[in-house]
């Protein structure tokens, strides 16, 4: 298994829950951590809650992941 974070400033491709796909910019991780869920920028996947995101990172492939804020949007975990 190897996770890694995406950084701040960098660019990434998110897949929006109502469709589609927008490129965004990775912002500064802020202080609301308990709102919001994990998104595997490698899978383009949102996960919803940390059982999610630890069955998805099982597997031996690498993951990207980021944290999405339900107010500020894609952030460095």
């Amino acid at each position: 298994m190897d996770v890694r974070a995406i950084k701040q400033g960098k660019k990434a491709i998110v897949r929006i829950l109502s469709g589609g796909e927008q490129e965004v910019i990775v912002k500064a991780p802020c202080a609301n951590k308990g709102n919001g869920h994990w998104y595997c920028i490698t899978h383009k996947e949102h996960l919803e809650h940390n059982f999610a995101k630890d069955t998805h990172i099982r597997n031996n492939e690498t993951h990207l992941m980021g944290w999405v804020c339900n107010v500020h949007g894609l952030e460095e975990p």
